[in-house]
């Protein structure tokens, strides 16, 4: 298995068991030799099988039971190394968009105009297949996941405007340098301050629309961080978004940079 000897039988019928739970989900190739009693070898051809012992999908945002308003980040997490590089989204089984593995890595996202929906409960549901077609959805449930929430455009909201995959802070993005960001508000009047948090601290307060900051992560440790802004109004009252999973990576010198070599 994948180049690794796992069994040897020295009997007629020649056979072997495979425990898949040691293998991490996945495509893998599975080879037979057979020797003679001069030592000469024949080998099998290679035959690839796709090992599932976890479901492949998991909705990531939003989480189940969550309420949410204005635009929000519909994210799920995918096994890459499988013939199925698409992730379609759906909202009460109405196809919303898609995002794949070909032009990102995962986990796979898409933002949904909640707007659009009625207040109240609704399901979305996120599933892999071969296309960006309901026809070419993978067959198999351990390919797709189901969460319920709730949707509530009549309360105070803030969320962040995602404008761009690689422009703005999408949920679990490697993010260097300075980072800038930007928040919407809904259905608050007299907007008084938008606060724009890492981790739980305060990092910048903004008083005018456009709501923005600016992240400098050279002062954050490498790895993952949170962040969520805040809306108040004239009154005091809060709003919190939605909080944002992002990863600080060490930025990508500059080409031409470095030691000469000798």
């Amino acid at each position: 298995m994948d180049s690794t000897l796992k069994e040897t039988d020295s009997s007629r019928p020649y056979a072997a068991s495979m425990d898949t739970t040691t293998l991490k989900d996945g495509v893998h190739e599975i080879t037979v030799k057979a020797y003679d009693a001069a030592g000469k070898l024949q080998a099998s051809r290679t035959e690839q099988v796709l090992v599932i012992n976890n479901p492949l999908v998991t909705i990531m945002a939003p989480v189940a039971g969550e309420t949410v308003s204005g635009t929000v980040v519909a994210m799920a997490s995918v096994l890459k190394d499988i013939p199925y590089r698409w992730l379609m989204f759906k909202v009460d089984g109405v196809y919303q968009g898609e995002d794949n593995l070909i032009r990102h890595e995962p986990p796979l996202g898409l933002c949904i105009d909640t707007t659009k929906l009625s207040d109240g409960p609704h399901v979305i549901e996120a599933q892999q297949g071969i296309a960006p077609t309901a026809a070419e959805a993978a067959p198999d449930s351990l390919f797709s996941d189901k969460v319920s929430f709730k949707v509530d455009n009549t309360r105070p909201a803030v969320s962040f405007i995602h404008k761009a995959r690689f422009e703005s802070p999408w949920p679990g993005r490697k993010i260097s340098g300075t980072v800038p960001v930007e928040a919407g508000v809904a259905n608050m009047k007299a907007v008084s301050k938008v606060e724009f948090y890492v981790d739980a601290t305060l990092n910048e307060t903004d008083r005018s629309s456009p709501y923005s900051a600016s992240i400098d992560t050279t002062k954050l440790t490498e790895g993952a961080h949170e962040l969520t802004v805040k809306a108040y109004d004239a009154a005091g009252k809060m709003a919190a978004s939605q909080t944002v999973k992002v990863t600080v990576v060490a930025p990508v010198p500059p080409h031409g940079t470095g030691t000469p070599a000798k």
